[in-house]
């Protein structure tokens, strides 16, 4: 596996899972948007042969912390993590899994601790 400065690690990395399980292509997130797809302009474009994938399935945001969020934006196959379908936004903590139609990955940052999460929530409730 490459290795990372300490920016690309601040801000988390997907672990993409082959077919038959094993540990496959490693993606560094950066600060921003990253966004997930079949687009040809999607960051990360999914090849995949299935009805229900979207040009812009769902969006990784990561803050100037390096908290990130996973927005669905799909209606008809809704994004997975941890098994449990993700109807709108959801934090994502270090060792979630994904799974966006069919196509497994997991979320890895442990610059982030649950303390900082659950700080993060605390202002977004306090916001509303």
């Amino acid at each position: 596996m490459e290795t990372m400065d300490s920016s690309e690690e601040a801000n988390g990395t997907l672990l993409f899972f082959r077919k038959d399980g094993q540990a496959g292509t490693v993606y560094p997130l950066s600060r921003g948007k990253t966004t997930m797809g079949s687009s040809k302009d999607a960051d990360i474009r999914l090849k995949l042969n299935h009805k229900h994938l979207e040009l812009i399935h769902c969006i990784i945001e990561v803050n100037n912390s390096g908290i990130a969020t996973l927005q669905n934006k799909s209606t008809l196959a809704p994004v997975m993590v941890n098994t449990i379908f993700v109807r709108k936004d959801k934090i994502l903590c270090h060792g979630d899994k994904v799974e966006l139609v069919g196509k497994q990955f997991q979320y890895l940052n442990e610059n982030i601790s649950g303390e900082d999460i659950e700080e993060y929530k605390e202002t977004l409730t306090k916001a509303k």
